[in-house]
């Protein structure tokens, strides 16, 4: 009574008691009742459901689901492979639709993987123009291009393999043409009227 006056209430009051099972003798035979059959239910619909989200994540682990934050699409450009034949040098386009330019991205992965790669970008510009990856040997990789404008770039990259072994590739810009780097349309001078 004093736990009501200033509003507490007990437990047992909060929620329903846990199932118990009381065991007796009848005939010979021991027979179990169940006390609170409720409450039991709802803790196997709790199990029920804790199984399927175990089932599921496990499913999604086995079969290779992917769980890509980026939601735009990626397509693969050009793929060369390592003359060691270990790494490939990736370039992909991303497009993330008519509002935007297309992001083209180069990455180093080791060449079991297939498709558009994930991970680390040595390169990443839009606006690109005659791009090409050529291995200048087994860790030097050089990245050629006619105009770009470029948001990232990194002269190494680094990778440990699955069997324990580093891998450190160093990568080269080259600019194939004399003039600007950037097509007047990546400058912002695309679409002005004349100048006075």
């Amino acid at each position: 009574m004093a736990l009501y006056q200033y509003g507490i209430a007990t437990i047992k009051h909060l929620r329903p008691a846990a199932p118990t099972i009381n065991a007796k003798l009848q005939k010979g035979k021991l027979v179990y009742k169940l006390k609170n059959p409720k409450s039991c239910a709802i803790g196997r619909s709790v199990l029920v459901l804790l199984v399927l989200v175990v089932l599921c994540v496990a499913f999604c682990a086995l079969s290779g689901c992917e769980t890509d934050p980026d939601p735009c699409p990626k397509k693969e450009v050009i793929r060369k492979t390592s003359p060691d034949g270990r790494l490939a040098a990736i370039l992909q386009a991303r497009d993330c639709g008519k509002f935007t330019t297309i992001d083209y991205q180069v990455l180093i992965n080791e060449t079991g993987q297939k498709g558009p790669g994930h991970g680390f970008f040595v390169f990443q510009a839009d606006y690109l123009e005659g791009a090409e990856l050529t291995w200048l040997s087994s860790r030097l990789l050089e990245i050629s291009y006619q105009k770009a404008r470029i948001f990232r770039f990194t002269n190494i990259w680094r990778a440990e393999s699955k069997t324990g072994k580093t891998y450190v590739v160093e990568v080269r810009l080259k600019q194939l043409s004399d003039g600007a780097a950037l097509t007047p349309q990546a400058r912002g001078e695309a679409g002005q009227g004349k100048k006075r």
